[in-house]
């Protein structure tokens, strides 16, 4: 009796639950054939030309907004104009994407007046990237960021880059080996891990950064080359990094003095160190590596220690000679040296451009709150001065598949 009671019961709140959550749930349910996926997103200040939205945001506030949508393949295998199927038409028809340009006067208004040109809801779920121009990251881009933790479809992952000029024109540059332009620029900053030429920087580790005091940031670096033969297509190329304070672009770094910074702060995947052995060209895998740093305040400065250990294979030697413990030993203190030489350069255009990427003065917040007390009203002003001591141990564990050097043979004969 009392099962039959408990199955009654359990059947009702089962019907109950269906009125009343069905029409929330048919609500909220979309079909894919009404949405716009969006994989890729660029902001550019109006260049003036409105492209027809003259009555979205003020004049001088209007951003002009790239969004790369995926087409279906029903959509992606229509002829072009030219008569031709794919990608290969004139046009931009038959391209498995399409880029929607809109003009607004803040993200949320832009995207939303997409939809006066697309016939679909844009779907941002499924968004990779978010390219900004170097215009408008030095004025400043927290504001443009805010849609993106506000909005129930955005996510907090995605790949943030600086573009060198037009933001828009990065998502037109056609990929030679993807289909997807947003697709192969995301791929293409997750590939630095092997070089540790550029930072990883997502939405999130940016809003972090910018809400921790005198944090700063450093966010991927992006440039489009046309090579000088016309008949090559013009290709992406992600090096290096854009500085910021706060929320605004001041500076740039190259690829080494970037390496330098990510050496200390723990960011070295992989790479390959380049040194010299005398007049011998030597290449070096980075196998792995550890960075930290403390900081103290003494004397009237702020002094910070780096300690360095990195283990690596001989990747290449294009030298003669013997190879032995005491080559060995002289090759690890050139890496020693280069490693050194590049957290030099990083950390002082960092202090050039009063940029505290590796937090030092969160760790006095941290570790040494009764200092930071004291520096904290005039800390730009000491980190500019801070002094740096690093300590680098370079191991190199392997030479490669070789057990001797191949020595270059002057003669031209193989006696």
């Amino acid at each position: 009796m009392k099962a039959k009671k408990l199955v009654s019961l359990l059947t009702f709140l089962t019907i109950a639950f269906t009125n009343f959550t069905g029409c929330s749930i048919k609500s909220t349910k979309r079909d894919l054939s009404s949405l716009a996926v969006v994989i890729g997103i660029a902001i550019d200040k109006s260049d003036g030309d409105n492209r027809g939205f003259e009555t979205f945001g003020q004049e001088k506030d209007k951003i002009l907004m790239t969004v790369q949508v995926v087409r279906n393949d029903s959509v992606g295998q229509q002829k072009s104009p030219g008569g031709e199927s794919g990608a290969g038409g004139e046009g931009d028809i038959g391209k498995p994407y399409w880029n929607v340009e809109a003009v607004g006067g803040n993200l949320l208004e832009t995207i939303r007046a997409a939809s006066h040109v697309t016939n679909r809801s844009l779907y941002l779920a499924q968004n990779q990237i978010v390219v900004i121009s170097s215009e408008i990251a030095k004025d400043g881009i927290a504001k443009y960021l805010d849609f993106f933790f506000r909005d129930h479809e955005t996510r907090y992952d995605v790949s943030l880059v600086i573009a060198e000029k037009s933001a828009g024109d990065i998502l037109s540059v056609e990929s030679h080996l993807d289909n997807l332009p947003a697709q192969d620029l995301y791929k293409l900053i997750k590939s630095q891990k092997k070089d540790s030429g550029v930072p990883e920087c997502t939405l999130f580790s940016f809003i972090r950064d910018y809400k921790t005091q005198y944090k700063s940031s450093l966010v991927p670096f992006v440039r489009v080359i046309e090579p000088e033969d016309k008949d090559k297509s013009p290709h992406l190329f992600v090096a290096g990094s854009s500085i910021f304070t706060d929320d605004k672009m001041v500076g740039i770094l190259d690829e080494k003095q970037t390496r330098g910074v990510l050496w200390v702060k723990d960011s070295i995947n992989d790479g390959i160190l380049a040194v010299e052995h005398g007049e011998t060209a030597v290449s070096l895998e980075i196998i792995s590596s550890s960075g930290k740093f403390t900081a103290k305040y003494e004397n009237g400065k702020i002094k910070v220690k780096s300690k360095v250990e990195a283990t690596l294979s001989l990747g290449e030697y294009q030298g003669d000679g013997n190879f032995d413990s005491k080559t060995m030993k002289m090759l690890e203190k050139s890496c020693i040296d280069e490693i050194k030489k590049e957290i030099n350069e990083g950390f002082a255009k960092l202090k050039e451009n009063g940029a505290d990427v590796f937090g030092v003065g969160d760790y006095f917040y941290r570790h040494d709150y009764k200092n930071w007390q004291k520096i904290s009203p005039n800390f730009n002003e000491l980190y500019k001065n801070a002094e740096l001591d690093i300590e680098v141990e370079a191991k190199i564990i392997r030479t490669g598949s070789l057990l001797k050097l191949l020595d270059i043979n002057p003669g031209g004969n193989n006696e």
